[in-house]
């Protein structure tokens, strides 16, 4: 277990500098992370702090010129580059909400239903990110009786959003033509035509859930990390088994569609 220090002259160093970027107007404030590249390649911001999967995105803009450079580093300190996270304090997926059963009585029997994208089921089975992040949060949320639906990676992996659909949803308003960008960000990367949505097929489970076949039963997750469901009538659990695929694309492109027409006409 790590213990944090934040207190250290290190720390108050790099958090005032991080402040005063945004106090004295040199990083603009109220603009998300989804947003940052959009912002650079339309020259409103001289300087971006991006990941790989960026440099397709932005090498397929001809009239975009733009370079890289090292990470910048306080003078005197040593280069360090990022974490894997977006944020200042890390979170395994399941940990706040295992931290919720245990602390608070009633808590799991006031879940009505937690909908949730993770681990792979079947014979193929490897560790999937959102349940090896936290094996004991994962296995303290499947134990505690919460009704759930779940749907793992060999699912959605089978969703594909194609290039029609992204350009779709690039039509839809400023809201769409940012998605957009991300998505080709990430395909730049992989080098793939499609995209696949993992989250918002797993949100879709809720608002559409005859587009769905599931199974009753129940989830454990090994020492690695690797999941497996046990079929059972009376199981708490069910697990997402099938899914009309092109109905769930088509939803989850119409819906994006819908957000992004409505809030350029209301903005």
């Amino acid at each position: 277990m790590l213990s944090p220090a934040v207190t250290t002259d290190g720390w108050v160093k790099a958090i005032r500098w991080y402040h005063d970027l945004f106090a004295d107007g040199l990083s603009p404030c109220g603009v998300t992370s989804f947003q940052l590249a959009s912002f650079f390649t339309s020259d409103k911001v001289p300087f971006f702090v991006g990941r790989p999967w960026n440099l397709g995105s932005f090498a397929g803009l001809k009239e975009f010129a733009w370079g890289t450079a090292p990470q910048p580093y306080f003078e005197g300190g040593r280069p360090v580059t990022p974490t894997d996270s977006w944020s200042w304090g890390i979170n395994a997926p399941q940990a706040n909400l295992a931290r919720a059963i245990a602390r608070a009585p009633g808590f799991a029997e006031a879940v009505r239903t937690l909908y949730l994208m993770g681990g792979h089921f079947g014979p193929d089975a490897q560790p999937e990110h959102n349940l090896v992040s936290d094996i004991a949060a994962a296995r303290a949320v499947f134990a505690a009786g919460i009704p759930a639906v779940i749907t793992g990676i060999e699912t959605t992996r089978r969703v594909r959003i194609g290039r029609d659909g992204i350009e779709r949803i690039r039509a839809a308003g400023p809201y769409g033509v940012a998605l957009a960008r991300e998505i080709d960000a990430w395909t730049g990367f992989t080098g793939e035509g499609w995209s696949v949505p993992h989250d918002p097929i797993t949100a879709l489970s809720m608002l559409r859930p005859d587009l769905y076949r599931t199974e009753p039963g129940a989830v454990t997750v090994d020492d690695d990390g690797i999941t497996a469901f046990h079929r059972d009538p009376s199981g708490h659990v069910r697990l997402v088994v099938d899914a009309e695929l092109d109905q769930v694309a088509e939803q989850i492109v119409a819906r994006i569609e819908r957000a992004g027409t409505t809030s350029a006409t209301t903005a």
